[in-house]
């Protein structure tokens, strides 16, 4: 079901993306003082400057060809598992069962996916468990958007409110049906704390998705 692609110019597109929206240039500061220089400067780089100095860091600190083969292998332990699980706690099915989704390596800490193109991007981690659990994460994604995207548009939920909702619900993702094929939590993003916690509560409440959906949306307003 997914194809893991090392592809460096898909790479250097997505810093310009991050350098293009300004909201996201908080993520620079997490980058070591050197990576953060160049970064800073990639307008001024040619593509092939930018893919020697991704290639020379991925080589040697962290093979980017090598992770992606690892994160293959770990992640097809479970993708059955947790597309089975995902379907039973939804109650619908995955759609992009048969169908191909690709993998694209990033060294940059945001990983941006495309649903029409049905691919996402990956970040190099240590630990494969927790990259099993980002891939997950864009899965549930991709599951809602297929099932709940135009539903909750219709219902007016649009914009900062489908963000909001989209990325706190991934804290399901650390309840006790994907324990075994999950171990790593989904961390979510710190400005969504609050929120995942109330909707982790409702969850609690009612487990029937499309009820949990409706009350969701209550949360919302």
């Amino acid at each position: 079901m997914i194809k893991f692609i090392v592809d460096f110019q898909k790479d250097i597109w997505n810093w310009k993306r991050i350098f293009n929206n300004r909201k996201e240039l908080y993520s620079v500061e997490r980058l070591p003082q050197k990576d953060k220089e160049f970064i800073l400067n990639i307008k001024n780089h040619t593509n092939n400057d930018c893919i020697d100095f991704i290639y020379k860091k991925y080589s040697s600190d962290f093979r980017a060809d090598l992770f992606m083969i690892a994160a293959s292998k770990e992640w097809l332990k479970i993708e059955k598992d947790f597309v089975s699980i995902l379907e039973k706690m939804t109650g619908k099915n995955f759609i992009f069962n048969e169908d191909l989704i690709t993998a694209f390596f990033t060294s940059a800490p945001l990983c941006p996916y495309n649903i029409a193109e049905k691919w996402f991007m990956l970040f190099p981690v240590s630990d494969l468990n927790y990259a099993n659990t980002l891939i997950a994460h864009e899965l549930f994604h991709f599951h809602f958007h297929s099932h709940y995207e135009n539903y909750l548009n219709g219902k007016g939920v649009t914009g900062e409110n489908f963000q909001l909702l989209k990325e706190s619900l991934t804290i399901l993702l650390n309840e006790k049906e994907f324990k075994y094929v999950l171990p790593i939590p989904d961390k979510g993003y710190e400005k969504h704390k609050e929120f995942r916690e109330k909707l982790k509560q409702l969850w609690g409440e009612n487990k029937n998705f499309d009820t949990f959906i409706e009350n969701s949306i209550r949360l919302l307003q």
